[in-house]
């Protein structure tokens, strides 16, 4: 916790019902809460002159952190479908993480199991482990009948088995969201005319599901 006068006080506690910071002056100060496995609590709080010296409490609900474990195999590529996380990939045969495969997609380099280790906001998940032959990969149950022109440049056309409800979005490999669309249509055009040059995600959520594919912009 943070104040007037240059305070700045951390407390660390196992209480699950909180702890006090005693004798705190009055004044305006900003606070955090962190806690493995929940989401980073930010906000702020008054001392006022009558409570000054005798402590102070705050009260949250931190929301816990959900991390999805799920892996969609596309042509010779394990794509995770968490976003914005950090990444690990693992050979299941050993369980060790193989050097250099920290992004939310890998390509192996040889037939064999490999699952992703997804670290969020201090939590940790594994997902199963994905029996990968380089010889003969497919989509599994993936709605992408297509997409292009890729790489693109003003425009991407994406063909989708069926026309149920459908979030298409757009995010940058730093994970951050860069275009949003819905369509309840087998087909939909995104326009990608003013996104840098590079490599992004497109992802589509249907039915609770994610489904992501690498796109190139020119």
């Amino acid at each position: 916790m943070t104040g007037p006068n240059g305070y700045d006080e951390t407390l660390v506690t196992g209480n699950p019902v909180g702890d006090v910071f005693p004798d705190v002056p009055f004044g305006e100060y900003n606070y955090t809460i962190t806690l493995d496995c929940y989401e980073t609590i930010t906000g702020s709080v008054t001392v006022e002159c009558l409570g000054g010296g005798m402590g102070v409490s705050v009260f949250e609900n931190p929301v816990e952190v959900v991390i999805d474990t799920e892996v969609t195999l596309q042509d010779q590529t394990l794509v995770a479908t968490q976003i914005g996380a950090e990444y690990q990939w693992i050979d299941c045969s050993t369980n060790e993480p193989i050097a250099g495969a920290t992004q939310i997609e890998f390509t192996p380099s040889e037939s064999g199991s490999y699952a992703v280790i997804i670290s969020l906001e201090g939590c940790s998940a594994t997902s199963d482990c994905f029996d990968v032959n380089i010889l003969s990969v497919g989509d599994y149950s993936n709605p992408f009948l297509s997409m292009a022109p890729n790489p693109a440049l003003n425009y991407v056309q994406i063909e989708l088995d069926g026309s149920e409800q459908t979030e298409l979005s757009i995010y940058d490999m730093q994970g951050r969201l860069v275009r949003q669309n819905s369509a309840n249509t087998s087909s939909a055009q995104l326009d990608v005319s003013d996104l840098s040059s590079g490599t992004y995600l497109v992802v589509i959520q249907r039915n609770q599901k994610r489904y992501v594919r690498k796109l190139i912009k020119k």
